[in-house]
């Protein structure tokens, strides 16, 4: 059975971890959280990813949930790894 993983951060990077996740029988992208909305939207748009969470913590409070990728700015990992 698949891991539910979930990604923070839709820059440029999140396009080579989607493409790699797209056909894995390990792991399936259930949602997705940027700080830029229209930018998140577009990468679940290309990528099928089915849910935009509003909030950080909204993505953090999914039970669905298994697996969070991040994909922020190196500065920013501590924040989200530790939470």
């Amino acid at each position: 059975m698949p891991l539910n993983i979930a990604i923070i951060g839709a820059g440029n990077i999140s396009r080579a971890h989607l493409a790699a996740l797209k056909d894995s029988e390990r792991g399936r992208v259930v949602g997705l959280y940027d700080a830029d909305r229209s930018r998140a939207e577009e990468r679940a748009s290309e990528f099928g990813v089915p849910r935009i969470y509003p909030t950080w913590e909204d993505l953090r409070g999914d039970p669905e949930v298994q697996v969070v990728a991040v994909l922020v700015p190196p500065d920013l990992h501590a924040r989200y790894a530790i939470e």
